[in-house]
């Protein structure tokens, strides 16, 4: 798969870096995400992905299934263009 993310930045390699979890599925949607939308994204919406890349994969998968809310609605936001 191509690489489409234009910034040459040490940050987009520490957040491809943090998109690899311990859990395949989530390994899929970050790097997916991230090589594919997350040059569109302002950037309070690039620190707040990166906030989010803080939390553990149990949460992050239960945001992404939607069984359980994040209680930050910046975070929401993210959460929501993401999936």
């Amino acid at each position: 798969m191509a690489n489409t993310i234009t910034d040459n930045d040490k940050s987009v390699e520490r957040l491809r870096w943090q998109c690899r979890r311990g859990m395949l599925e989530l390994d899929i949607i970050l790097q997916r995400f991230l090589n594919n939308d997350y040059q569109r994204l302002n950037d309070q919406e690039k620190l707040s992905f990166s906030k989010l890349l803080e939390d553990a994969d149990v949460n992050l998968l239960a945001y992404f299934n939607q069984t359980k809310k994040c209680p930050d609605h910046k975070l929401n936001q993210i959460i929501n263009k993401i999936i």
